[in-house]
């Protein structure tokens, strides 16, 4: 059993990359699963939908199991199943049926952002609680970006089942390791401790009515919108419109996804350190430099120079995927104080919502349109309300300090 909280840091965010390998890896092989089936952007699109969707319903249920029986057998049993149900994908040979096996896969990734949240809180004091929680959501985008870079390689030199099995084989292996090294800092509460307080009800409203976290939302729904369609889409745009080849294409979106996981380190440490906790002005500067990366993509043509596009892959990555640290402090600043968790769960359940639909949206408008440049420009004019509604908050807005 590991006992440093640095070695338990790392398995955190080992756990958190190996699964972000398998729901952020959706967006190349459904770009793969599309030029095989001859699938639309929509249908390409729905598959990277359906795999957010079982979070959507099991992350609450998962939650209140991890605060009744500990991290480490919910997030290692789930694990072990979220690289089950990837690999029977393999089993698939319909469309329909690929999108429910989906679903599940993505129910039992439900597990990883509360668990691995709750585990550095258990082990991590105050004052370190900022940085580990910071390095543990890097997971995502770095697990985001192997996929990207790995998933085209051994698709094309091994096929894409080989593809899926080394994901499913790394989760199942994450599984493993965090069952058998992770141990509970504290016993887990009983079932009378976790009794839903009878002002539950009045606590979500308190929150839903509180006008001042409305902007923040909004932008939270609209910048994670802009993630998960280049998740969805950037690889299909970069192949459709620019005839990248798959390979190149999985590696700008690599480029991306690890653009990201800097973004979210660097800004956070400027917000708190140059900017005296100021999370607008950073998130204000994300907007802004998202809608120029977008802009710049509808300007392209075929033979578009590589350090070109790799360098708007670096900024679109580092604003667009970047902005989310800021996103999380700011709610849990904003809140009230007696209420974070309502109200960062409001945050990420908005989030959730828009991460199933606006791939879908996308994909639609590219369809009917039978281009993606209609599709940048609203997916622009959505992030543009965003800022125009930020620009209303007070400048010293995010300021207030809480113990998340």
């Amino acid at each position: 059993m590991l006992r440093n909280r640095w070695q338990i840091l790392i398995l955190a965010t080992w756990i958190q990359m190996t699964a972000a390998m398998i729901t952020q890896g959706m967006g190349p092989l459904s770009t793969y699963w599309g030029k095989m089936d001859l699938l639309t952007p929509t249908q390409t699109a729905i598959l990277v939908s359906a795999i957010n969707v079982g979070p959507l319903f099991s992350m609450m249920f998962l939650g209140k199991a991890i605060d009744l029986y500990g991290e480490r057998w919910i997030l290692g049993i789930s694990s072990l199943l979220l690289g089950l149900t990837m690999g029977a994908t393999l089993l698939s040979h319909h469309y329909i049926y690929l999108i429910m096996i989906l679903m599940i896969v993505g129910a039992w990734y439900g597990a990883s952002q509360p668990g691995g949240s709750k585990a550095i809180v258990h082990w991590f004091p105050v004052k370190e609680r900022g940085l580990a929680l910071g390095i543990r959501q890097t997971g995502i985008p770095l697990g985001g970006a192997i996929a990207a870079a790995s998933i085209p390689w051994l698709s094309i030199h091994f096929g894409v089942s080989t593809a899926i099995l080394v994901q499913s084989g790394l989760a199942i292996v994450s599984g493993f390791l965090f069952l058998l090294l992770y141990q509970d800092a504290e016993p887990a509460k009983s079932e009378s401790e976790n009794q839903k307080d009878p002002e539950e009800k009045e606590n979500w409203k308190s929150i839903c009515f509180n006008k001042t976290l409305y902007p923040v939302f909004f932008v939270g729904v609209s910048l994670v919108s802009l993630q998960f369609i280049l998740v969805a889409h950037f690889m299909g745009f970069l192949t459709n419109e620019l005839k990248v080849s798959l390979t190149k294409a999985g590696l700008y979106l690599a480029v991306v996804q690890v653009s990201g996981m800097l973004g979210r380190v660097v800004l956070a440490w400027v917000s708190d350190n140059w900017l005296k906790g100021n999370r607008v002005r950073p998130l204000i500067l994300c907007i802004v430099m998202a809608m120029a990366s977008i802009f710049s993509l509808l300007w392209l043509d075929e033979g578009v120079s590589s350090w070109l596009l790799v360098g708007i892959s670096i900024v679109l990555g580092f604003f667009g995927m970047g902005w989310y640290s800021l996103y999380i402090v700011y709610v849990s600043e904003n809140g009230p104080e007696d209420q974070i968790a309502y109200t960062v769960s409001i945050g990420l359940t908005l989030n959730q919502i828009a991460i199933i639909a606006a791939p879908v949206l996308f994909g639609l408008i590219v369809d009917w349109q039978k281009s993606y440049t209609i599709a940048w420009i609203f997916l622009m004019m959505i992030i543009a309300s965003g800022g125009l509604m930020l620009l209303k908050l007070p400048s010293k807005s995010g300021l207030k300090k809480v113990d998340i």
